[in-house]
């Protein structure tokens, strides 16, 4: 295996429209590796990253994945989406949720592993 743990960053899977016919196929990109073959659960709780929208059981495995790995997308600008109805669909999948997990899930984790401020 080649690679620096501390460099490896796993970004979230993406769905990309580019095949013939308008079909679609998932890519997942990372950063900071060349090849790769460790422990599969200690490499995902300490260096990957998972997306979700529109969608409770994704904010229901916070618990096993960790709140401090989970974002909230919107999928911004594409008509699947919850654009333009995004902070009603927030509100919705996050009752119950408390305050602060919620403001990580949807802002703070992504300002973290982008290094926004």
């Amino acid at each position: 295996m080649v690679y620096d743990p501390a460099e490896l960053k796993v970004l979230p899977m993406e769905v990309v429209h580019d095949l013939p016919a308008g079909e679609w196929r998932r890519v997942q990109r990372a950063e900071g590796y060349k090849y790769i073959m460790v422990n599969g659960g200690v490499t995902f709780k300490r260096q990957f990253w998972a997306t979700f929208e529109d969608d409770r059981a994704g904010i229901l495995t916070r618990d096993l994945i960790g709140v401090d790995r989970l974002m909230w997308g919107s999928d911004y600008p594409h008509t699947e989406g919850t654009f333009p109805y995004s902070q009603e669909q927030i509100m919705k999948d996050f009752m119950g949720v408390p305050e602060g997990e919620v403001r990580q899930m949807v802002a703070g984790n992504a300002a973290r592993l982008y290094g926004l401020s």
